[in-house]
């Protein structure tokens, strides 16, 4: 028998609570704010451009204030990051995906031009991530949720090549991925007949990340094998070296799309969330559809 304790609620927790409330609401009103700033100025209907890959990141080359850059197309990124050696604009402390705090610079950038496309007056942050990008060429920054719910982004892995568009991109023959909310973007995905839920973090190098001690994690672990290893991680808020496991899984379903050899890890965290990184897709055209609030995948 299980017994549960509860605890009495007095005045001042309540009043503690609806003000925890009433920040979160503002901060999370403030960064929509941010992400709906600015606008895209198509010079034609939609642009499609030929990019690289660096650990299974899709590498993108545009134009930040007329230079040429490469910037990782990362929807776990609220806003875009510029990588800058020295801060521009005023200077805050955010926590970074590690649950460091790191300083950063806040801007507007004036043009972030992918061909056709133009991104002006963009919300972005900056920082030194030199250390994150030193395997990528010219690398100037992470490309976020301000300037991608701007318009709607066709990935096709296999051929690497994006389209954006500032409509509707014809998708005849792919299924659709229910999202929910598209600029904090979570899926579902069915596992041995249990569907759990999933941050898309298509900034991440790795296919799946899952809580070693959740449900999902004891399962993986209990199935497939999984390899020890020791894993460095650099962040916005510096390196960290940490102790996963790591190993290959399959059978697991999107929209009746079966997803097989998956490179997966099993970590710790101080939340329960699983992650789904870019290299989920590889195998598939991925479609962002900020117009209708999906994904959509062939």
């Amino acid at each position: 028998m299980k017994t549960i304790f509860k605890k009495s609620v007095t005045m001042k927790s309540v009043k503690k609570r609806v003000l925890v409330a009433v920040i979160a609401v503002i901060f999370v009103g403030c960064l929509k704010h941010k992400q709906n700033k600015g606008l895209v100025t198509p010079e034609s209907k939609e642009t499609t451009v030929d990019f690289i890959t660096a650990k299974t990141l899709v590498v993108i080359p545009l134009e930040l204030e007329g230079e040429s850059k490469n910037f990782v197309l990362d929807t776990g990124d609220d806003l875009t990051t510029i990588s800058r050696k020295e801060f521009k604009g005023r200077v805050t402390k955010i926590s970074t995906a590690t649950g460091a705090k790191t300083k950063t610079g806040n801007e507007t950038v004036k043009s972030i031009r992918i061909a056709d496309m133009e991104f002006q007056k963009i919300k972005a942050r900056n920082l030194d991530l030199s250390e994150i990008g030193k395997d990528v060429p010219l690398y100037g920054g992470l490309l976020g949720q301000a300037v991608l719910s701007k318009a709607n982004w066709l990935i096709d892995y296999p051929n690497k090549k994006l389209t954006v568009s500032n409509s509707v991109i014809n998708t005849d023959g792919f299924k659709t991925i229910p999202i929910q909310n598209i600029r904090d973007p979570y899926l579902y995905f069915d596992y041995e007949g249990v569907t759990y839920k999933a941050f898309v973090d298509l900034g991440s190098t790795t296919a799946l990340s899952v809580v070693e001690s959740s449900k999902l994690g004891q399962m993986l672990l209990k199935k497939y094998t999984f390899k020890e290893e020791s894993k460095t991680t650099t962040t916005a808020g510096g390196t960290a070296t940490t102790i996963i496991k790591r190993g290959v899984v399959s059978n697991f379903t999107i929209s009746g799309l079966e997803f097989n050899s998956l490179n997966t890890v099993l970590g710790k965290s101080s939340s329960k969330e699983i992650r789904i990184g870019m290299e989920f897709f590889k195998d598939f055209k991925l479609y962002l559809d900020y117009d209708n609030g999906a994904y959509k995948i062939k």
